[in-house]
Formats: structure tokens, sequence, C-alpha cells
């Protein structure tokens, strides 16, 4: 992941905490039930994201060594620039499953450490500590849910680069 890309990930977890926060916080748990049953999707949606992330990095890995078999027709420079790109896909396959793994793991801890009977004892405010912790987790969700979409739009680019290098091959 680039700097930009950390930073981009940083303003849409804010954005989302920012107006998920808003709406918990001015509906006085009228909404904290309804949230709290979506969280449930976070169980499929890890595994899920894990296991397509190891079918597309194996598929552009293939295609990469496809690509490795026709370096002597090609244009050297556009051989590098479509290595390149399949270098820059695998990689961002890669970042997504370890984002959404990253957030999974913190989901189920901030889950875990809100309902510790023990830290809710400590804490001075515990609606506000609620509702700061239901902020989080949601936008976890969400950004893990952009991550997966992400990652399937890297799908659907692998089977576009696969298909414009079959159509080259001679």
């Amino acid at each position: 992941m680039s700097r930009a890309g950390f930073w981009r990930l940083l303003l849409v977890f804010f954005v989302i905490y920012s107006a998920s926060h808003a709406a918990i916080y001015f509906s006085v748990d009228r909404i904290n039930a309804a949230i709290e049953g979506v969280f449930i999707a976070f169980n499929f949606l890890m595994p899920t994201v894990l296991a397509a992330s190891w079918g597309i990095f194996t598929y552009v890995d293939n295609m990469s060594k496809e690509l490795t078999d026709l370096r002597n027709d090609v244009d050297r420079s556009k051989y590098v620039i479509a290595q390149e790109a399949l270098a820059a896909l695998k990689s961002e396959v890669i970042w997504n499953a370890m984002l959404v793994f990253i957030l999974f793991l913190a989901d189920k801890i901030i889950a875990s450490a809100t309902t510790a009977p023990k830290i809710l004892e400590v804490v001075p405010n515990p609606w506000l500590v609620g509702t700061i912790a239901l902020s989080t987790r949601l936008s976890f969700l969400i950004i893990a849910v952009v991550a997966a979409f992400i990652q399937m739009r890297g799908f659907v680019t692998a089977v576009e680069y696969r298909t414009v290098i079959a159509v080259n091959r001679k």
C-alpha cells in the first residue's frame, strides 16, 4: 500500500466513522440493535475475501508466467509494463486481503473489550464508549466490504489482462 493509499484509507475511515457515530449518537440507542445484527456479516466476509484473494493471486501469478513465455515475441518495453501491471495487481490483492484480516481481528478485539464487565465498570461513560466502539466497528465493516469490492474489481481487471494476452498470442 502506498502512502497515498494509506492516507486515503484513513480519510475514508474518519468519514465513515464520523457519519456512523453521528447517526448512532443522535438516534439514542434506537438503531444500535439493528447495527449490532450487521456484524455477523464479518464472519462470512473475512474467510470469503481471503479465499477469493488466494484464487485471484494464483490466477494473476499464472498469467504472469504465461506472459513470460511471450517475452521474446513482444516489444520489451510493453512486456515490462505488462509485468509491472501484473505485479501491482498481485500486490493489491495481498494488501486487500491483509486489510480485511486486520479489520476483522480489530473488530473482534473491540467487540470483546466493550462487552467485558470489568472494562465497563472502569469507564466513566459506558454509553459514549459503546457508541464509539460501535461506530468504529461499523467503519471497519464498511471498509472491509469496500475492500472486497475492490478485490472483485481486481479479478475483473485480471480477466481483461488475460484476454489481451490471449488476443496478442501468435
